[in-house]
């Protein structure tokens, strides 16, 4: 601004001599009008002064407000540049976490596809297993219903004294499940029934190989031994049994092998024993039996009134079993009550056909011959029933 303002002056001044020079032939310039234009041109030139201290104020004014900005910027740009820079490292610190957690994520995926494919894998073998499972299922109850019948055929003929037919559905049993414990011992019993002692012994003894409560083996092979007059044995395998499993049943076999071995007093020890678990009519008639042979009546009497009652009651029940029967009427031939007697072993003999039990029966009917106070007619009656359905039975064997 200094230098417009020395070269505005110069030029005035040299305008100022030229025009006096060139004018000084044409016309007189007067001191007035000189001065006059000095005066005016020192207030433009004051003019122009404070116009450039005014412009040279706003110019520092500026230039400050430019230095703060500066500042300011370069403050702004060197606290960015921090940030930047902080950002930078954790940023870099994050990618690389975001990297690690990235291969972590596509090792983790690539393990979950394994899982997936190993849960299909496995599904479908369960479903393989399930599908055979539901296959044997069926299979396993069409042989379990079947071996149910065969088994409650076998039992209802056993019962019945029909052994052929209880043996033919025992072995049918045992054809489809060989270990069965239950269709092996009923097997073994219907030997005894038909008198196959050796084979029944043998077969009770395998059945002491298979899975199931042994008790009822040796108690067929007991009703074997004592059936063949091995009383001893029998006696042996009847306490294997109680040993096993305490039953009525089992007392009352063991009571009877006492019995045939003629020793009384142990026989009506546990007949007494028997009652005291169940009243039952085997053990009540057993227990006279004894008394009889003991030569104690007047107990014996009161035991099959009571056989009597006993037997009546099991026979109202609807039984199965052929011993109500054959206590009802050895009760009554004691008793000497003629009709009761004859009735009562005609059901007997009628409703089991199992020749063992027959004979058995009927040792018990003869030991009554040397009793004085029995009526011998009646005797004779009964032991012409026994024969007839015996001399039946051989025929059709």
């Amino acid at each position: 601004m200094r230098i417009f303002f020395t070269t505005s002056l110069f030029c005035l001044i040299f305008a100022l001599t030229f025009n006096v020079a060139f004018c000084q032939d044409s016309s007189t310039v007067s001191l007035k009008d000189i001065k006059g234009d000095i005066d005016h041109f020192n207030k433009e030139i004051q003019r122009q002064i404070e116009l450039n201290q005014s412009l040279l104020r706003r110019s520092e004014q500026t230039f400050e407000l430019a230095s703060k900005i500066i500042d300011w910027s370069a403050m702004f740009f060197a606290s960015l540049t921090l940030i930047l820079i902080i950002a930078g490292a954790v940023g870099l610190k994050e990618f690389s976490n975001i990297r690690k957690i990235e291969a972590e994520m596509s090792s983790i995926n690539k393990e979950m596809k394994n899982e997936i494919e190993n849960v299909r894998k496995a599904k479908s073998e369960i479903q393989k297993d399930l599908d055979d499972l539901k296959a044997n299922i069926a299979k396993d109850s069409r042989e379990f219903l079947r071996i149910v019948y065969l088994l409650n055929d076998g039992i209802a003929s056993y019962h019945t004294g029909d052994l052929s037919n209880a043996i033919e559905a025992f072995l049918k049993v045992k054809q489809i499940n060989p270990n069965d414990y239950e269709a092996t011992c009923y097997l073994a019993r219907s030997y005894v029934g038909q008198e196959k002692y050796d084979l029944a012994i043998e077969t009770a003894k395998t059945a002491l190989t298979l899975p199931g409560k042994h008790a009822l083996a040796y108690s067929i092979m007991g009703e074997a031994y004592r059936r063949m007059k091995k009383f001893d044995l029998a006696i042996d395998s009847f306490k294997k049994a109680i040993n096993i499993e305490k039953k009525p049943s089992t007392l009352n076999n063991l009571g009877f092998s006492y019995y045939y071995n003629k020793e009384y007093d142990s026989a009506i020890s546990i007949f007494r024993e028997s009652l005291d678990m169940k009243r039952k009519s085997t053990a009540c008639c057993g227990l006279a039996k004894s008394l009889i042979k003991k030569q104690m009546r007047e107990e014996a009497v009161k035991y099959l009134h009571e056989t009597i009652v006993l037997s009546e009651e099991s026979i109202a029940r609807g039984t199965i079993y052929v011993w109500p029967y054959y206590s009802l009427a050895f009760s009554h031939l004691v008793l000497n009550n003629r009709n009761d007697c004859i009735n009562a072993l005609k059901i007997a003999l009628d409703m089991n056909k199992n020749p063992a039990i027959i004979k058995e029966q009927l040792i018990d009917f003869h030991g009554l011959k040397d009793e004085s106070e029995i009526l011998q007619e009646l005797l004779g009656e009964c032991l012409e029933q026994f024969d007839k359905v015996l001399m039946g039975i051989k025929k059709v064997v």
